[in-house]
């Protein structure tokens, strides 16, 4: 070949090559390819293995237009009666709002906001969206989206009094002290019970003098006629209450006698069996009377004021004190008990409301008046028995107990939960970086919840962090800290709880040099479990076997702050320091030894806010935002779990719940 030919044919080809490099586009990854190891797992462009995500939310409570203060709310990742978790609670402030910031699953679409306020849509489903929810919450207000959601017409067993006023079923909002409308005027029905069993209000309507009839009533104020009591043989329904077994007690008096009846609801056909009661004194008529559950014994007040006792164990009755000089004359109505014992009764034409304290044998120590209520005429009362007092506050923090977080602290009121109250997450770790590990995730592990306690301006006063500690698989010394994004050091006043002795820390518990709140929960990981670092701990049948441990770290701060912002995890590995590994993109510490960055396995860009990312895309730690069940040693998380492999190609769209309960090969996880 000629010196010109050979040229012309490496022309050629360059020329192939080239167009080859420019026409043909990279290929993309196919969402539905099924990797059987981690070295073939391909992860899409920017997927950061986040399993929770934040989403800021602003309830706004409106009456008539204007803001309302003091409307209770509680936000749920599903609904309360489908086992949704409470996320976060408070109330509304003098502008009418509440904000929260929410810790929920990535693939959420929606919340659940609830609140007992009034003619309020009880519980609204709300869509998750990029940014922040603002959601106005008002009478007559449309509110897009929304749906009822009820335990399908059943009452809550809450904090608050029934009250029957004017023919209409009312409650009274603890969190405002107005009474609210459960559904509408219709039957005059009287004698109204809280029935515990079923969390259904029952009451009595008089059809005739000779006929009595069972009414049932749902939180929507629906109203359900059962049929005659058949065997009621009095006709003075406007007393009554349930036990806890579901049985309505009525006392009626006649021919100066006293007789006490009982209907067992659940009964088909309603029958009501009478006994005659003894009087240990004279007692006159009483217009209600409420089950006292702490004492076993009902209570009610006389149409002049005094206070009676009746036992429906022993059958008797009797005047234990007089009231008529205290509240006043006028007819007395509408009686309630709280599950402390004591007893509250109210005054017809003033609506004022009395609370008389108990001791433990039932015997009156005190009484006062806790407010004025609505006028009335009905003389009927109710509530659930085994709910705390609406006017109870007994850290006098003006917050009474019933909607207080923290009853017995009187700087705490409200509450946020991460992930939610009495739920635990998972935090899995690799140590090897920056080397890629062998992604079995059990180096170490521990459960976590954060509870941020706030005071009554919904600001967050405490972080309560607990820990379950459950593997330390790893060769290595390992520790563990947070750091708490969105504060100073000088933002925190004290932390206890922690377990270290090698990390310095100044005399507030946080690291030293540090330009944020970094907070080292212990700096061995083997040593809280009872081990040390050499031997793999509940990782493996071969290796120890220890219980796992709890921590709680308390974290007190300086001043209260609206939001703490993002808890950010991370290990430090090989006893040193410098070795700290977070989560996928979530920024180290100033702690760490940053010549690490960018060496062997890791491609962490500083520039571009990527850390702790490998050369493949894949993480050193995973946040799982309810328990993880992890792998055995030597196991890597995509052999455990198949469902893993589809949901790292999707980008987290499609199989968001591969490691849920069942998901799982249960040979290869540790159990």
């Amino acid at each position: 070949m000629t010196l010109t030919k050979r040229f012309l044919l490496l022309l050629a080809l360059a020329y192939v090559a080239t167009s080859c490099t420019l026409d043909i586009p990279e290929p993309e990854l196919d969402p539905n390819f099924i990797a059987e190891n981690m070295d073939d797992l391909r992860v899409p462009d920017g997927f950061d293995f986040q399993m929770d995500k934040q989403q800021e939310v602003t309830l706004v409570a409106l009456r008539d237009g204007a803001p309302l203060k003091g409307v209770v709310f509680s936000i749920y990742d599903a609904p309360v009666n489908n086992g949704g978790n409470l996320l976060a609670y408070g109330t509304s402030n003098d502008e009418g709002k509440y904000n929260a910031t929410l810790t929920i699953n990535a693939a959420a679409q929606e919340i659940y906001a609830y609140t007992t306020y009034g003619d309020y849509v009880p519980t609204q489903i709300i869509p998750v969206q990029e940014g922040a929810i603002a959601h106005t919450w008002g009478s007559g207000t449309e509110i897009p989206n929304a749906n009822r959601v009820t335990l399908g017409g059943q009452f809550y067993c809450e904090t608050g009094f029934y009250q029957v006023i004017q023919n209409t079923l009312k409650r009274l909002d603890v969190g405002t002290k107005t009474y609210v409308t459960v559904g509408s005027a219709s039957q005059n029905y009287n004698g109204i019970g809280y029935n515990v069993e079923d969390n259904y209000i029952y009451g009595y309507r008089k059809v005739s003098s000779s006929e009595i009839r069972l009414w049932k009533v749902g939180d929507d104020g629906v109203e359900e006629d059962l049929g005659e009591l058949t065997d009621y043989t009095f006709t003075s329904a406007y007393k009554a209450d349930f036990d806890t077994s579901g049985n309505l007690w009525a006392p009626v008096l006649t021919g100066g006698n006293w007789f006490l009846t009982k209907t067992d609801v659940d009964a088909s056909p309603l029958t009501t069996t009478t006994t005659t009661l003894t009087q240990v004194n004279s007692v006159d008529n009483m217009h209600d009377m409420a089950f006292n559950p702490t004492l076993n014994i009902f209570f009610g007040i006389t149409q002049s004021g005094k206070l009676a006792k009746i036992d429906h164990v022993n059958n008797t009755i009797q005047t234990i004190a007089d009231y008529n000089s205290f509240a006043g004359n006028g007819a007395f109505g509408a009686v309630w008990c709280n599950v402390n014992g004591d007893v509250y009764f109210s005054q017809n034409a003033t609506g004022k409301i009395f609370h008389i304290t108990m001791d433990s044998q039932g015997n009156p120590t005190g009484i006062s008046e806790v407010m004025v209520g609505d006028v009335a005429s009905n003389n009927d009362g109710a509530s659930c028995p085994l709910a705390t007092a609406p006017f109870d506050d007994s850290d006098s923090d003006e917050v009474v107990d019933g909607i207080d977080a923290f009853p017995f602290d009187p700087t705490l009121a409200y509450a946020t939960y991460l992930p939610g109250k009495r739920v635990f997450g998972t935090l899995a770790f690799e140590d090897q970086w920056p080397s890629r590990g062998d992604y079995d995730f059990n180096d170490v592990v521990l459960d976590y919840n954060y509870e941020l306690a706030r005071d009554l301006d919904n600001n967050i006063v405490r972080i309560i962090a607990k820990y379950k500690v459950r593997a330390a698989g790893a060769g290595f010394k390992n520790g563990f800290g947070i750091s708490i994004e969105g504060l100073t050091p000088s933002q925190i006043a004290s932390v206890s709880g922690t377990q270290n002795s090698s990390i310095s820390v100044a005399s507030n518990g946080c690291e030293t040099g540090q330009t944020k709140a970094v907070i080292i929960i212990t700096d061995d990981v083997h040593t809280v479990m009872g081990g040390s670092p050499g031997r793999f701990i509940n990782t493996s049948t071969g290796g120890l076997i220890r219980p796992e441990v709890d921590m709680t770290v308390t974290i007190e701060l300086t001043n209260p702050i609206a939001d703490a912002g993002l808890i950010n995890p991370f290990i430090f590995a090989r006893g040193q320091r410098g070795y700290e590994i977070h989560l996928m993109n979530y920024p180290p510490t100033d702690q760490v030894d940053n010549t690490l960055f960018g060496t062997i396995n890791d491609q962490s860009d500083a520039n571009s806010n990527v850390y702790y990312k490998d050369a493949n895309g894949k993480p050193w730690g995973l946040n799982f935002i309810s328990r993880f069940t992890y792998p055995i040693e030597k196991t890597e998380i995509i052999s455990a779990y198949p469902e893993f492999s589809p949901w790292v190609s999707s980008g987290g769209v499609s199989n968001t719940d591969w490691y849920g309960s069942g998901k799982g090969q249960t040979a290869k996880l540790f159990q």
